[in-house]
């Protein structure tokens, strides 16, 4: 498998204004997960629910491949 360049960037990123502490101006801006880690978590139900029971890191290592999968998929479409 080729290897991504990215890990997609944020899936979830938002900005907020803390409204308990001195407001400087600037907004603080988080970008929570990456866009690879969500695939893989979304990949992984579908892992579990079909590979035996003792093989927990499996599934871990193959969620990611996964998801590499999709990034990779997900970058030739917006060619």
């Amino acid at each position: 498998m080729a290897e991504i360049q990215s890990d997609g960037g944020p899936a979830f990123p938002f900005t907020y204004r803390d409204a308990d502490s001195e407001y400087s101006g600037q907004p603080e801006t988080h970008i929570g997960m990456s866009l690879r880690d969500w695939f893989a978590g979304q990949a992984l139900p579908g892992i579990i629910s079909t590979a035996p029971a003792g093989a927990r890191a499996a599934w871990v290592t193959e969620a990611y491949c996964v998801a590499d999968e999709m990034l990779l998929e997900r970058g030739r479409k917006r060619k």
